[in-house]
């Protein structure tokens, strides 16, 4: 039946969106659109519920922006003063404040105050589900139907406490499916469609892996429109998926003022070039150090500036830098936690590792087994063959060479059995997804086991959720 649903969803887009009512209105999506842009938009002729919902809404992109919790605060007033004007049976009132718990919840993510963050996900989630879905504005419920059906997906494969409050079935497919259907139905009401742009690239970053071509296509979205938060979000899915050389003449479009306005682009401009080995990222990372007033990679962009003169042999820059990371007072992201890992063995770490590391990340496959092969794995420790091992493995596997790339990673699978980095168990789960796709159960059997017995260190929680996800592919 899902499936069904799914086939109709895409073949008949416009079926699902029969109201003709307006979700916002024509000035108050104008406002939306500018907000996008870090524009002040005037909201005092909007109605009321439109101006305090749109003021809410432009503290949370600020914050986004800054971290700054004097915006949290003004999001929390605004927000109180919607909830005071609702009445129970408004339904467009409702929407407005499922979309806001929603973005409450991730900025107190974002803050590192977890239970608060899921609490607030969850009591919008529920909102969601007592809505009355035939008097709802079709549009606007679709894009939140989408967006629930991924985080219940993701909350249900943890099989935590939360799974049991969530209640219901997610479904990821579905979920995207249904925000790139939102996408097409609102491709000319410019406010609301780069709020699913940016939505889809959320969603894709946090949850999946956006295709190559998705990928572009998004980037051109965000060109046109020229919001920096959605280029921001585009750029770390490019980061994600070692597909620098995509973004690489749109970064270096972007001007000083654009830049300075929003520093998240520096940073993102900043890896792009470093994984090319470009000494003009360092620059890029610095500034950003320096004009962010987030905490957000921070931590991360000294320690990759520590990276890039490791490798380059500058050891004394590259100790001021890690003598940066440990002194930061908050490591917010995951980024940034793996910073403070994994600096500590910086120092002994062969210069080829860390060269090998970022051209990996920029895709650039040949030239990492070049750097790789450029010294004797005899010379290194075991702590260090486990590494050299894995890059080798992981470039093998990007290559589409999966004969060789399952050598290099039972090599990491024999030497790991007392490490605790994500090494061990992720040359596991790269196995038996290689296993998976030659269509041989027995050893995607037996791999997965091996990264179950593997997995007492780095990244455990992602670890387990992968191990699930293959597992399940099983069935």
């Amino acid at each position: 039946m899902k499936a069904y649903l799914s086939v109709l969803i895409l073949l008949f887009p416009t079926i699902i969106y029969s109201q003709s009512k307006k979700w916002l209105s024509d000035e108050a999506q104008s406002c939306l659109s500018n907000e996008y842009q870090y524009g002040n938009s005037i909201l005092r002729s909007l109605d009321e519920d439109e101006v305090y919902y749109l003021s809410a809404y432009r503290y949370f992109l600020q914050y986004i922006k800054n971290e700054n919790k004097e915006q949290l605060k003004d999001f929390e007033k605004e927000k109180g003063r919607l909830e005071r004007i609702a009445k129970t049976n408004n339904l467009k009132i409702s929407m407005m404040l499922i979309n806001l718990d929603i973005q409450y919840g991730l900025m107190k993510l974002i803050r590192g105050d977890e239970i608060s963050g899921i609490y607030s996900i969850y009591t919008a989630y529920k909102a969601f589900l007592s809505l009355d879905k035939d008097k709802c504005h079709n549009l606007e419920y679709q894009k939140l139907n989408g967006l629930f059906l991924i985080f219940a997906d993701q909350v249900q494969a943890q099989n935590s406490f939360v799974s049991w409050l969530f209640g219901i079935e997610g479904d990821e497919q579905l979920g995207f499916q249904l925000l790139r259907s939102y996408l097409t139905q609102t491709k000319y009401q410019s406010g609301l469609h780069k709020e699913g742009l940016l939505i889809l690239a959320y969603c894709g970053l946090q949850f999946s892996e956006l295709d190559q071509n998705e990928l572009l296509q998004l980037k051109e979205e965000a060109e046109r429109y020229q919001s920096p938060l959605l280029n921001f979000v585009i750029g770390m899915n490019a980061i994600k998926t070692n597909q620098t050389e995509l973004l690489y003449n749109c970064i270096n479009s972007w001007n000083n003022a654009q830049l300075d306005s929003f520093p998240y682009l520096r940073y993102v401009k900043g890896r792009l070039l470093l994984n090319k080995l470009e000494d003009r990222g360092e620059k890029e990372l610095e500034s950003y150090i320096e004009l962010s007033e987030a905490n957000s990679f921070k931590a991360d962009a000294m320690f990759r500036i520590a990276r890039f003169n490791h490798a380059l042999g500058d050891y004394s820059r590259r100790d001021v830098f890690i003598r940066k990371v440990q002194n930061q007072d908050i490591y917010t992201t995951n980024f940034d936690k793996q910073a403070l890992a994994e600096v500590d063995y910086l120092r002994g770490r062969p210069a080829a590792l860390s060269k090998a590391r970022f051209l990996f990340d920029a895709g650039d496959y040949l030239t990492t087994i070049s750097v790789l092969n450029t010294d004797s794995i005899h010379n290194y420790s075991s702590f260090y063959q486990v590494e050299w091992w894995y890059r080798l493995a992981r470039t093998e596997q990007s290559l589409k060479r999966p004969d060789k790339a399952i050598y290099a990673y039972n090599k990491v699978i024999e030497l790991a059995v007392d490490d605790s980095r994500y090494y061990g168990p992720y040359s596991a789960l790269f196995t038996a997804q290689i296993y998976l796709e030659k269509n041989n159960k027995e050893k995607v059997l037996y791999y997965l086991k091996k990264a179950e017995s593997l997995n007492s260190g780095e990244y455990k929680n992602d670890i387990s959720l992968r191990i699930e996800a293959l597992s399940q592919q099983m069935q």
